[in-house]
């Protein structure tokens, strides 16, 4: 493999993701830490002991009446008042959004005028410091967002992460999934699918959660839009080149993911709220992975089955040390320094594959300097003589990349050639490469090359029941 598809795979998408999360993650617990500490002992110190009751009061009815909350939150909050653990009890009661609406509400039922005045003093200077914690400042929390939308937060949001287990699985799950994806994907798309995915999730999110509803962070929805996209073009590739690698792949991601599952179910790091959120993010996933859905995605090459295997080096003994220099100059990329060795021992040794296979790869780098296209020549003819679907295939897709960035493809191999790649095309079903290589007949060919290759099209759409575009070269044969 060469040097720049090395680089290729480097996950620079996934890096700077797991990267800001990372950094994100350090600036908020470090600015939370110091604002956490004055606000539980000002609140254990001023209101603890008349809210104490009070809260244990209004939750254990919301769970008997409305059933909302669990019992197990209730008797841990009670064997935090007999052991008198005043910040866990101070952070219990702060982090519960529902209770001091709920006081406000009902104050003038629990305390007298005096004590009314010295609670509300009170409250206004915690909810001063509890309005500067990290999530309530990034997180998207749906009563705060209705009452005054700040529509920075439906990104914000899956930047702010308070568990550290939930950030650790999530970096390390974005790092694997991006390793495998990102070389046969456009960077521009994901973004833009990641962007789209934001709105999205967030936007569900503030149809389905309420006051009790956990607040919306971290980059969890992410993760789950990656599996999706990894797993089904992981599918798409064992079903394109048939290979076990690919099934193995799919295995192992689906294994992966149903871990990342459950670990986020037990420790409670996605809620209800979110499920349709994490549904839509599946489902874009699964259609961005489709080849040509929503965005194009660069073809998966059928790397292991287009190159021939060579189980034993052709190479004469004397040739060997030489061609493993070369090689040894690309891992120090002296690419001119390999280019030119290759280029000589081919020279001396023109019958080997080895050698033409890595000076095709080398050469592809610069194919505007004139020695990739008459390597590419060898090696369509050397796989036409062979009938090797595999490899024309892989070399056609270099031609259409080509193509598609302003090259002139230039007059490769004779129409016969092309002939015969266009019917190992047809016997493999794949026509979009057949009319490629038809297209390239009509440049070259004469008519009765021409009409003997449209003759094998039309007979291959009449028996798929193509209609159109067996009248389409019906058209053609007929005005050569």
């Amino acid at each position: 493999m060469d040097t720049k598809e090395t680089l290729a795979r480097f996950p620079l998408t996934g890096s700077l993701l797991a990267i800001i999360l990372g950094i994100v993650f350090v600036l908020c617990r470090t600015h939370d830490q110091a604002i956490q500490a004055p606000l539980y002992a000002y609140h254990a110190e001023h209101l603890l002991s008349i809210e104490a009751p009070l809260y244990e009061d209004f939750y254990s009815k919301r769970l008997a009446i409305e059933q909302l909350g669990s019992s197990d939150r209730l008797a841990q909050f009670r064997s935090a008042q007999q052991d008198r653990l005043k910040p866990l009890l101070s952070q219990m009661i702060l982090s519960d959004r529902s209770f001091r609406p709920y006081l406000n509400e009902k104050s003038h039922l629990f305390f007298s005028a005096r004590e009314l005045e010295n609670w509300r003093s009170h409250s206004v200077h915690l909810e001063q410091l509890i309005a500067g914690l990290s999530r309530y400042q990034l997180a998207l929390i749906p009563e705060e967002f209705k009452a005054s939308p700040e529509f920075s937060r439906l990104f914000s949001y899956l930047f702010i992460e308070t568990d550290l287990l939930n950030l650790l699985s999530n970096v390390l799950c974005l790092l694997i999934l991006f390793i495998l994806l990102e070389p046969h994907v456009i960077r521009r798309a994901v973004w833009a699918s990641l962007f789209g995915l934001c709105l999205a999730h967030g936007g569900l999110y503030l149809v389905f959660a309420g006051p009790l509803t956990a607040p919306l962070s971290g980059a969890n929805v992410l993760v789950y839009f990656m599996f999706s996209l990894a797993i089904c073009r992981s599918i798409y590739g064992h079903i394109q080149t048939r290979t076990t690698q690919q099934l193995y792949l799919t295995l192992l991601i689906s294994v992966i993911c149903l871990l990342k599952i459950g670990l986020d179910i037990y420790f409670q790091f996605i809620f209800p709220a979110q499920s349709a959120g994490i549904i839509l993010a599946a489902v874009m996933g699964g259609l961005l992975a489709c080849r040509g859905a929503i965005w194009r995605m660069k073809p998966l090459e059928p790397e292991n089955r287009a190159l021939p295997e060579v189980k034993h080096s052709d190479l004469p003994m004397e040739f060997r040390v030489p061609y493993q220099e070369a090689l040894t100059a690309l891992t120090r990329f002296n690419f001119a320094y390999a280019r030119s060795a290759l280029a000589h021992l081919h020279t001396q040794v023109p019958a080997s594959v080895q050698l033409l296979e890595s000076r095709y790869h080398l050469e592809k780098l610069h194919p505007d300097e004139g020695q990739f296209w008459p390597l590419l020549k060898a090696r369509l003819e050397q796989a036409a003589q062979q009938r090797d679907y595999h490899l024309l295939l892989w070399l056609f897709n270099d031609m259409q990349k080509y193509r598609e960035t302003g090259h002139t493809i230039p007059e490769l191999v004779g129409p016969s050639v092309y002939l015969e790649i266009q019917h190992i095309f047809l016997q493999h079903h794949n026509l979009e490469k057949a009319e490629l290589a038809f297209k390239l007949l009509q440049v070259h060919a004469d008519s009765a090359t021409l009409k003997e290759a449209c003759q094998l099209l039309i007979e291959h759409f009449a028996n798929k029941k193509l209609l159109a575009k067996q009248a389409h070269y019906q058209t053609l044969y007929d005005n050569l």
